[in-house]
């Protein structure tokens, strides 16, 4: 476990320059990836998730983690109980959600849920990647309404009302993108969203 663990180790450092995204691509590496982040070992876990957040800080790369269905390993990866996996997990989830022509194939991989998971983290850094990747999610008013059913209003709606400063802007964009839809305005009001801009329109940011 310990030559594997340095061999991630190594990956992520390869991977902190961009140039090397697409040559490590081209060998396999995100296949592999998926396959070792399903190891019950926190290290190993943690540096997986590093290895997918440095993948997904490029545009190219990111459309190679979502074809390769490596979304799906990120967010198994996103339940561990480390705080900052969540982050590195949540960071890298907000990336790929940029990359607009893998919307689709996202939603069927279930990152919807996992964002909602992520945004009751006990780690404030995790609920605002995870807020702005809900943010981006609503880019259609289908996946709006996947968000209204998922659960996670009422908790965003707390977020804009007690959170930080800046987890409070990251949850109003999410309501304000939202309230685009028509088809989602009742059932914000509904979840309490009222209360919620009343807050906001107190900040002076």
């Amino acid at each position: 476990m310990y030559t594997l663990q340095q061999s991630l180790l190594a990956l992520c450092h390869l991977l902190s320059e961009p140039e090397n995204h697409i040559p490590i691509v081209q060998q396999g590496m995100i296949a592999t990836l998926a396959a070792l982040s399903s190891h019950d070992n926190d290290l190993l876990m943690d540096l997986c998730a590093l290895s997918f957040l440095n993948f997904s800080c490029t545009e190219e790369s990111r459309k190679h983690v979502v074809g390769a269905g490596a979304v799906v390993a990120i967010i198994s990866l996103s339940r561990h109980k480390s705080l900052v996996t969540q982050r590195r997990c949540a960071a890298a989830l907000c990336n790929v959600t940029s990359y607009e022509a893998g919307m689709q194939r996202m939603v069927g991989d279930g990152i919807i849920p996992a964002l909602v998971n992520l945004v009751v983290s006990e780690d404030v850094e995790t609920v605002r990647y995870a807020c702005a990747a809900i943010c981006r999610m609503c880019s259609t008013v289908e996946n709006g309404k996947l968000i209204l059913e998922s659960g996670a209003i009422p908790n965003i709606v707390c977020g804009a009302k007690e959170g930080d400063l800046q987890t409070m802007i990251t949850c109003c964009s999410v309501l304000s993108s939202l309230s685009f839809y028509e088809s989602c305005r009742i059932k914000l009001c509904e979840f309490g969203i009222i209360s919620a801009l009343k807050s906001l329109s107190e900040l002076n940011d």
